[in-house]
């Protein structure tokens, strides 16, 4: 189900995509700030004779519907940033997570073997990686 979904969304942006481009010359050419600039007739309709929505018919006849366009690129802009931050975040969580794990194993294992001196270097070790990647919410382990 999510297969699908995922082509259709793929396929939505393609058909959004389609329908801007070929609009190109006839409902918008590109403007000074490299945006695009819709091209309204003197009845507020587009050159190919398609009616305009109101809103970007009001952006049209204030002016300011290049730099509308501009500033809501920035924020998405700001907003994949973002995202792309958070993402990478996460990962090195994840990762640091592993080798928490990794040598929670090892001291288990020395503490099998009954070599306490070695399980307590390595439970140092873990506390200060776990110290390192949840910062003042980390709480020790008992020893």
């Amino acid at each position: 189900m999510s297969r699908i979904l995922e082509l259709l969304g793929g396929a939505l942006v393609a058909a959004l995509v389609w329908h801007f481009v070929t609009g190109y010359g006839s409902q918008w050419e590109v403007g000074r700030y490299g945006m695009p600039r819709p091209l309204v007739a003197a009845d507020g309709r587009y050159l190919d004779g398609t009616k305009i929505d109101d809103v970007t018919l009001a952006l049209v006849r204030a002016g300011k519907h290049e730099e509308v366009f501009l500033a809501g690129l920035c924020v998405c802009g700001l907003f994949l940033a973002w995202y792309v931050f958070n993402v990478v975040q996460i990962i090195r969580l994840q990762r640091r997570g592993e080798k928490l794990n990794v040598i929670m194993a090892m001291v288990r294992e020395k503490q099998d073997k009954g070599q306490w001196q070695e399980a307590n270097q390595l439970l140092d070790r873990y506390d200060q990686l776990a110290r390192q990647t949840y910062g003042k919410h980390w709480k020790p382990k008992c020893r």
